[in-house]
């Protein structure tokens, strides 16, 4: 693989990756998807596909695209899982409102 420089703007580091060590993501695991959290979520999906009436825990609202429902952590401790959530919405919103508090 070429290497190359770092993804991040204003990083000059060389790297094979997208991203230097510095500015790499954290694994699945790391970021609290290990395979209890993935089983919850499964869970959660066939739930919504089976028609139950499955709430999202952040606008209070149903859930019903199975490709829609994420299981979502609490914002300010990771290891805390809150619930079924909505994904475009909901789960992405959040996340992007967290990423720009600082």
């Amino acid at each position: 693989m070429a290497r190359r420089v770092c993804n991040v703007a204003d990083c000059a580091t060389i790297t094979d990756g997208p991203r230097c060590d510095e500015h790499a993501r954290p694994n699945a695991n790391a970021r609290g998807y290990d395979a209890a959290h993935q089983r919850e979520s499964r869970m959660w999906i066939a739930k919504v596909r089976a028609g139950e009436l499955v709430l999202c825990w952040r606008c209070e609202q149903p859930i019903t695209d199975p490709s829609d429902c994420h299981l979502g952590h609490d914002d300010l401790d990771r290891s805390i899982t809150s619930g079924p959530e909505h994904g475009r919405h909901c789960n992405l919103s959040a996340a992007g409102r967290n990423s720009h508090m600082s």
